[in-house]
């Protein structure tokens, strides 16, 4: 009732020197709407402090404000050598999630209602295709492309990526990596590698640090990927996708053996010529 009487006194305040000259002018009773310092002010008038800040920070609460972060490969030295095996050229990088937005992460308040919100600038997708490349080509593992014969296609999908703050900190994050050889679409390798990380910590509502809580979505998606490029199946995934491309197939692959059969001496030059015909005929 208190701080009911305290609005309307404002509402229907105005200045001495703008009263209207009549007193019938039905302008005396039109509310006028305080600003946010005269509300201050007149609270701070009112109520002591104990009443006036908790009062206050509710107000501020049910204020949702952005905050744009930006995805960055980062991890340990040991990670980072350089591995012996094939070269992948990155294939499609999609955003699998159920949410496609680019909102990563939120700090919520007492009442689970969301105040800060994490974004990525730009898309998801193209976000988490520059981190991937930056992780493999911290490897070593990132073709040129001038590769030859063709490198094996490495496609990601992005299964989860958010991050929250009420009572402690978490993230989460997961990724499926698809091995497949170049233009021939036979598949090597599909897993999923997941990172679940937890902080504890005080001051979340409006006292959350969104920075802190998009670094640590970071660093889930760091750990996810690592597992990833760390998993020795890759490179055997990538060593067989590497050969069933560089191998001959079809007539080229029947023209190279009756070569090797002729120079190893199997069949004669008459022999070779015969069978080359055959094989160019029933093409």
């Amino acid at each position: 009732m208190r701080l009911h009487r305290i609005l309307k006194r404002i509402a229907f305040s105005r200045p001495q020197n703008k009263l209207p000259s009549s007193a019938t002018d039905s302008r005396c009773l039109a509310p006028v709407v305080p600003s946010t310092q005269t509300l201050t002010t007149h609270l701070l008038a009112e109520y002591p402090m104990r009443i006036f800040l908790p009062v206050w920070l509710l107000m501020l609460s049910a204020c949702t404000s952005n905050h744009f972060v930006n995805l960055n490969y980062g991890s340990d030295p040991a990670a980072r050598s350089d591995q012996s095996g094939p070269r992948f050229t990155l294939g499609y990088v999609e955003d699998d999630r159920k949410e496609q937005s680019n909102i990563i992460g939120t700090i919520r308040g007492g009442y689970g209602n969301p105040l800060k919100r994490i974004q990525l600038e730009g898309s998801v997708a193209e976000q988490v295709r520059s981190f991937v490349e930056e992780a493999l080509a911290a490897r070593g593992l990132l073709a040129s492309k001038e590769s030859s014969p063709r490198p094996p296609l490495l496609n990601v999908r992005l299964n989860r990526l958010d991050s929250s703050y009420l009572v402690r900190k978490e993230a989460h994050a997961s990724v499926s990596l698809v091995v497949m050889s170049a233009g021939k679409e036979e598949t090597y390798l599909e897993e999923t590698y997941t990172a679940d990380l937890t902080r504890g910590g005080v001051g979340a509502g409006i006292f959350g640090n969104a920075e802190a809580l998009g670094a640590l979505a970071n660093q889930a998606l760091t750990e996810a990927v690592d597992e990833a490029l760390n998993d020795p199946r890759l490179l055997t995934a990538g060593a067989d996708a590497l050969a069933y491309t560089a191998a001959p197939t079809g007539l080229t692959a029947r023209l190279a053996e009756l070569n090797k059969l002729r120079d190893e001496g199997v069949i004669s030059q008459e022999e070779y010529e015969q069978a080359r015909r055959a094989v160019l005929t029933s093409q």
